[in-house]
C-alpha cells in the first residue's frame, strides 16, 4: 500500500484506512501489511494479529515520533528483504551500508 494504516512518521496513521480497511485485515487474518508514504522505517507490534511496516526510506528521510504501537522506528535510508519458508516469513530492514536495522519473523496464523 502507499498510505500506511499506522505510522509514527510525518504523515502519521491514515484515519480512513483505520476505519474501513483495518477491520477487513483483521477479519481476513492478514499477517503483514507493507506501506510507504512516510520516508522512514517503522514496524509495529502486532495489532489484533496484524504487523504493519512502513518502508519509505529510499529517499530523503523524515523524522519519526514512536507511538505506543511502535516496535522499531528509525529515520534512515533502508531497504527490505523477505525470505519465505513454508508458513514462516522472515523480514529484514537493511541500512544502505549493509548493516541490519531490523529483523522479524512471522508465522501464518491458524484458520486459513
Amino acid at each position: 500500500m502507499h498510505h500506511p494504516v499506522y505510522s509514527c512518521g510525518a504523515h502519521g496513521p491514515t484515519a480512513r484506512l483505520n476505519e474501513y480497511l483495518e477491520p477487513i485485515l483483521v477479519r481476513r487474518k492478514v499477517d503483514l501489511v507493507l506501506a510507504g508514504h512516510d520516508h522512514n522505517y517503522e514496524r509495529t507490534v502486532p495489532i489484533d494479529g496484524v504487523t504493519y511496516v512502513v518502508s519509505g526510506g529510499g529517499c530523503k528521510t523524515t523524522a519519526v515520533n514512536p507511538q505506543r504501537y511502535t516496535e522499531v522506528a528509525a529515520s534512515t535510508l533502508e531497504f527490505m528483504m523477505f525470505d519465505i519458508d513454508g508458513d514462516r516469513l522472515t523480514g529484514r530492514a537493511i541500512h544502505t551500508d549493509g548493516g541490519r536495522l531490523d529483523r522479524f519473523e512471522l508465522r501464518a496464523r491458524e484458520g486459513r
